[in-house]
């Protein structure tokens, strides 16, 4: 698939990317039953670590994640310049109250679903012509269907970026500070089922929760 790049500067270091990629064959509609969250986003100093998207079915009826494409701000391998990417996500069922993982992958091999690879049932890996999710103290995840916003979080900074429909007030916390040199912070929902399209919704956290609630239970 061609894709066509523009840089677009918003600060000193810092640039979008627009890509053009294909929304899956979907055309108009609602989002009504995509009933997907971004409910966790995980960080890393290097940029091989590998730093995750979480994902969340809130809903009672299993979901396609691949009625979904991400949009995510993205990087090159060795810069830290920041890009808007759109990374076409494989056909992958997420059950009710399922997690699935995103994950930044510089290594992701291209498949017929537009360089992504599914590595385990709830992890996937994605990459696009080079470029792939990376993210420093600020950036945006959003997922779209149909040319419509189905979640979005955007930290760190409140010019980043907008939802590509809708609106997000203010901004989650910077998904990390620097420690030493090294990145040691999440970013996640207090409440995964709740959800009010605002920074509001996310809290800082130091204890990741990949793949699970972030809800602690009682023991």
């Amino acid at each position: 698939m061609n894709k066509i790049f523009k840089k677009l500067c918003l600060a000193l270091t810092t640039a979008f990317l627009l890509g053009g990629c294909a929304l899956l064959g979907l055309n108009g509609g609602d989002t009504a039953g995509i009933t997907l969250r971004i409910s966790e986003v995980g960080c890393a100093y290097y940029q091989e670590d590998p730093v995750f998207i979480e994902i969340y079915n809130y809903g009672s009826e299993t979901v396609d994640l691949g009625d979904c494409v991400l949009r995510s701000s993205a990087a090159l391998l060795g810069s830290i310049t920041l890009y808007e990417g759109e990374f076409e996500l494989p056909s992958h069922p997420v059950e009710p109250g399922a997690f699935v993982l995103i994950r930044a992958d510089v290594n992701a091999e291209p498949t017929e679903h537009g360089a992504a690879q599914v590595d385990r049932y709830d992890e996937i890996s994605v990459s696009a012509g080079g470029y792939f999710p990376y993210w420093t103290n600020m950036g945006f995840a959003e997922l779209t269907a149909r040319g419509q916003s189905v979640d979005f979080v955007r930290w760190g900074s409140g010019g980043i970026a907008n939802p590509t429909t809708g609106s997000f007030e203010s901004s989650a916390p910077g998904t990390s500070y620097v420690e030493n040199y090294y990145f040691v912070k999440s970013i996640a929902r207090a409440d995964e089922a709740d959800d009010t399209d605002s920074g509001m919704d996310w809290d800082s956290t130091a204890d990741s929760t990949p793949g699970k609630t972030n809800i602690e239970e009682d023991e």
